[in-house]
């Protein structure tokens, strides 16, 4: 059974991250490169511009070698 939400996927997202960053001082987006790294990037990005916390600490990590 199948239960739907008034609310999709990017929204819910993007409410996850504003809430990471008004609970914490600290907020470092980890990269590799990948394409879900890569959208996790832009949403924080989005997010830290919403409430001025650029810029946005990023720390690169591929643990594909």
């Amino acid at each position: 059974m199948r239960i739907y939400h008034s609310e999709n996927v990017f929204d819910a997202a993007l409410a996850r991250i504003r809430w990471i960053y008004d609970e914490f001082p600290n907020v470092v987006a980890s990269v590799s490169g990948g394409k879900d790294s890569t959208v996790i990037f832009h949403l924080c990005l989005q997010v830290a511009r919403e409430k001025g916390r650029l810029p946005l600490k990023v720390m690169w990590l591929d643990q594909e070698a």
